[in-house]
């Protein structure tokens, strides 16, 4: 997360994420999870499911997270993406 995200009040950062819970699905997508790593440079991991393919999720992240936008990686600095496969 960004020193901006980080200064957010607690509400608005609760708000936040019921704005990716509900872009996720539009998107077709499920937060399973959400927590805070450790040993890793990412400040957040999400857990998302879908039956749609990672086209799908890259549309989705790229809306996610303002790619080509004023607010482009605003709240979020690091991501990993690790696909789990059936």
């Amino acid at each position: 997360m960004t020193p901006e995200y980080l200064r957010l009040p607690g509400e608005e950062r609760i708000n936040w994420l019921d704005g990716l819970k509900k872009m996720a699905y539009d998107h077709g997508i499920k937060v399973l999870f959400w927590g805070n790593p450790m040993g890793v440079n990412e400040n957040a991991v999400l857990v998302f499911e879908s039956v749609k393919g990672p086209e799908n999720y890259i549309r989705f992240m790229g809306e996610w997270q303002g790619i080509g936008g004023d607010n482009a990686n605003r709240y979020i600095e690091y991501t990993r993406t690790i696909p789990v496969l059936p």
